[in-house]
């Protein structure tokens, strides 16, 4: 059953798809992109006045991991607490979103679309105009017609320099509950999803060291490019590891068993956990999640 609602986040019109499962609706918004909400609480959530301009471009960087978000009555705590990315940042998705859409050389794309201002986090037209202005100045592109606009060639060169950007290390260091049962998970979920990735895996017991275990968790995770913490057990050193990568700006990718997904902490909440239930599954969606935040890992071509 299809329709129209107006989205909840922008008060965009947006297309309706359900109820599915009897309790929850697909929304299909052309700003802020896919999620689903159930159907009880869309009024509470608009009720809260969040800023749409966040919450839509979280839900857009979710889509281009193929993710879609689900919101219930729950989910409040977590909404308030995403924030907005710098203008750099913003500056940059832009950019990058804009060359996924340029498939030759001199490709004219619409340069002020419900998309790319929920992209970029803007709350209106005249922000992203603020971003384009930026842009233009930069010479990363340039406006040949009202509403149209092309990429230069220093601006290919700037936007694939992101895209492919590697990270100088090839380590992904593993934040997990260190019992006998999680070690066939460890060794053919995790570590063989990281592996499949161009990376290898680092998990601190597995390493033989003299110094401290804390000095040891803090010295790797530094050396690392990015960080899989999985919460299943919810073990207080996992939440450590993950927060001090996230303070060093790594990227953190979160997992947790199935079963054990309701016991999260509600800080952690507003991130897309992948919710695993055997060890092929984990290893499949890692690979395909550490793929779309940094790329083929340097190692891809020795395998």
């Amino acid at each position: 059953m299809g329709g129209r609602i107006w989205c909840c986040f922008c008060d965009s019109d947006a297309s309706l798809e359900g109820p599915r499962d009897n309790r929850s609706l697909k929304v299909t918004c052309p700003r802020c992109g896919e999620f689903v909400i159930a159907g009880s609480a869309a009024p509470s959530i608009k009720a809260l006045h969040l800023d749409g301009s966040i919450i839509g471009g979280w839900i857009r960087e979710q889509n281009t991991l193929k993710i879609i978000p689900e919101f219930d009555s729950r989910s409040a705590p977590h909404l308030h607490a995403l924030q907005k990315p710098s203008f750099r940042e913003r500056a940059e998705k832009y950019l990058l979103r804009v060359m996924s859409a340029c498939e030759q050389l001199q490709h004219a794309f619409a340069d002020n679309t419900e998309e790319l201002i929920g992209a970029t986090y803007s709350a209106s037209p005249k922000e992203l105009s603020v971003i384009h202005k930026y842009l233009v100045a930069e010479r990363l592109i340039e406006r040949i017609e009202p509403g149209k606009s092309v990429l230069t060639p220093n601006g290919f060169i700037t936007a694939d320099d992101l895209r492919t950007r590697r990270a100088k290390s090839s380590q992904g260091f593993v934040a997990m509950w260190f019992d006998a049962s999680m070690n066939p998970i460890y060794d053919n979920g995790i570590s063989a999803g990281i592996q499949s990735a161009g990376y290898k895996s680092m998990r601190v017991d597995k390493k033989e060291h003299a110094n401290k275990i804390d000095d040891e968790i803090i010295a790797e995770i530094r050396r690392s490019a990015f960080v899989v913490a999985d919460f299943t057990g919810h073990r207080g050193g996992v939440y450590f590891e993950a927060g001090f990568a996230m303070g060093l700006g790594l990227p953190v990718i979160w997992t947790c068993r199935e079963d054990d997904m309701e016991n999260l902490h509600f800080d952690i909440r507003q991130y897309n956990c992948i919710k695993w239930s055997d060890e092929g599954e984990l290893a499949r969606r890692l690979q395909q999640r550490v793929e779309a935040m940094l790329g083929r890992g340097p190692l891809i071509a020795s395998q």
